[in-house]
């Protein structure tokens, strides 16, 4: 846990403490909330949008003494399931729905191409240095029929022991990351 005396703006209500973090020079700034509510009792800490601008707008510069604890988190999510629910149904479909022909010339069905998985990471890391955030996209797409009438037994590859991966570019052979 880091502590740092300086001048912030905060606001501190009947049931939350807000307080911004500028990050050096940039425009950027991270909003802290937390519960005004004794430790151990129920702190219910969902706000809307109109608690937030309110906590945010009824901010007053001051001088804090801030302890942070380091954090950090990692969220991935599966937005297979959201973008078929928003409508976009054909590009999962492995009956030939979706024209994925820019980036695949079919000869049939059974060559189609379709999503497989949408996943998307976000991570985001606090400590005394500042913040480090990231994320990444990643889009699945897989072809009909693939494993389909294979007679020999699959080969078993493990990678439950630390390994290492490269991302390349697979003309020229020219690897771009190494991890």
């Amino acid at each position: 846990m880091s502590s740092e005396a300086r001048r912030a703006f905060v606001n501190v209500d009947k049931k939350y403490t807000a307080l911004d973090l500028a990050y050096a020079d940039s425009s950027l700034v991270m909003t802290l909330v937390k519960s005004n509510a004794p430790l151990g009792a129920s702190s219910d800490m969902r706000l809307d949008p109109e608690e937030v601008q309110a906590l945010i707008k009824n901010m007053t510069r001051k001088q804090v003494d801030v302890f942070l604890p380091k954090f950090r988190f990692d969220v991935v999510d599966d937005f297979k399931s959201t973008l078929r629910e928003l409508g976009m149904q054909d590009a999962f479909d492995s009956n030939c729905k979706a024209d994925f022909t820019k980036i695949h010339k079919r000869q049939k069905c059974e060559e189609n191409l379709y999503i497989d998985a949408v996943v998307h990471k976000t991570s985001v890391g606090v400590n005394e240095k500042g913040t480090e955030a990231g994320a990444a996209s990643a889009v699945a797409i897989t072809r009909k029929g693939i494993g389909e009438g294979l007679k020999e037994s699959a080969l078993v590859v493990d990678f439950n022991k630390p390994f290492m991966f490269f991302i390349r570019e697979r003309s020229s052979n020219t690897i771009l990351l190494i991890g």
